[in-house]
Order: C-alpha cells, then sequence, then structure tokens
C-alpha cells in the first residue's frame, strides 16, 4: 500500500520558498564575512592558511548559489577559488582581483540580488573579466 503524494497549498508553497530565501541570505552574508575576515588577515600573516580557509568558504558557497538559484553567486565564488588556489608571488598579485571579489560579494548580499542580477549583476561579471583578463595577461610567464 503506497501512500498519496503530498499536496501543499499554494500559501504553504510560498512560506517555504520564503523560508529558503530568507536562510540562503543569512548564511550567505556569513559566508562572506567570514571570507572577508580571513581575507583582511593576510595583511598581518602570510596568505596560504587563510586563503585555503577563504576558498573552502567560498566552494561552500558557490554550492549553495547552485542549489537556491543564485548563478552570479555561484559564478563569483568558483572564479574566487580559482585565485584563492594560487600560491606565492602569484597569490599575492592576486590580491586585487581577490579583493574585487569581495566588494562584489558584499554588494550581492547588502543589495540582495538574486537570479543573475540584471543590469547590476552584467556590470559586476563585466568588471571582474576585465580584472582577471589584466591579471592573465600580466602573469601568463608565471
Amino acid at each position: 500500500m503506497t501512500n498519496p503524494p503530498l499536496q501543499f497549498s499554494e500559501a504553504q508553497r510560498q512560506a517555504a520558498d520564503a523560508f529558503v530565501a530568507g536562510f540562503v541570505e543569512q548564511h550567505a552574508g556569513e559566508f562572506i564575512a567570514g571570507i572577508g575576515r580571513l581575507h583582511r588577515t593576510w595583511s598581518t600573516a602570510p596568505p596560504g592558511e587563510a586563503a585555503d580557509a577563504c576558498r573552502l568558504l567560498a566552494h561552500d558557497l558557490a554550492g549553495l548559489g547552485d542549489t537556491f538559484g543564485f548563478p552570479l553567486v555561484t559564478s563569483l565564488c568558483r572564479s574566487l577559488c580559482r585565485f584563492l588556489k594560487l600560491r606565492g608571488g602569484a597569490l599575492a598579485g592576486a590580491h586585487g582581483v581577490i579583493a574585487l571579489h569581495m566588494d562584489a560579494l558584499r554588494l550581492i548580499a547588502a543589495e540582495r540580488i538574486r537570479g543573475d542580477g540584471g543590469q547590476v549583476g552584467r556590470e559586476i561579471t563585466e568588471e571582474l573579466a576585465r580584472a582577471v583578463r589584466k591579471f592573465d595577461l600580466e602573469h601568463a610567464e608565471d
């Protein structure tokens, strides 16, 4: 004997969607704040361990973005992870690009930008793409 599928009202679905969105926004803000705190320690300590911890947080945040429909966050975090894997002089040289990623994530959290972010999302993506291209050109020989 099988149980009939659960039926939810529109109000219940909307309440669940609101709960999930609030949960994601709260935790995304916590992840971004954690990455930012670790990133700021780089001026007083070697960035290796802090970069690894930041990368793990960014990786988890990228997963949240995928799971809950925040593709812009996922894209930014995947890009950020690429730079957080660098070592030595390349990591130090990527400080500006990493900071730009952090600024973009903070903006997304502060403005509660969802989905692809529309015009703001395109501007963020274009600015980061320019910074990444510049970094790649400057460090092509590394």
